[in-house]
């Protein structure tokens, strides 16, 4: 692993994504290095947790609008789910009472918008 990490911090846990390799470690550290969980997600841009779930953004091919907003279940996080595609650049991810919020940059300027989806 050799950028800095993604990071969000759930029930205990810290998890990073470095490289496309989501990994975890306790919170008060890991001496003996991380915990890898799940490899090949490739350039993953955004990473939220809450109590539930790990929330993952990753950006389209520019003109593609091939970005997603994917999700895992805590604490292990082995079943990765796609909670929306056919977006061109999330670039942003909030979770507040149930909802998860997101912004997309859009194809061009002046397309961006905010989207939600009840969890």
């Amino acid at each position: 692993m050799s950028s800095i990490p993604l990071l969000a911090v759930s029930n205990g846990k810290v998890f990073a994504i470095d490289d496309g390799v989501l990994a975890t470690c306790p919170v008060n550290g890991c001496p003996t290095g991380r915990t890898p969980i799940m490899s090949g997600l490739g350039d993953v841009r955004i990473l939220l947790a809450d109590d539930t779930y790990l929330y993952m953004a990753k950006p389209g091919e520019p003109g593609t609008k091939t970005g997603s907003i994917l999700a895992c279940e805590l604490p292990n996080c082995t079943n990765l789910r796609t909670l929306a595609s056919g977006l061109a650049y999330p670039n942003s991810l909030h979770v507040d009472e149930g909802v998860l919020y997101w912004s997309n940059a859009g194809d061009v300027p002046g397309t961006g918008s905010i989207q939600r989806l009840r969890l």
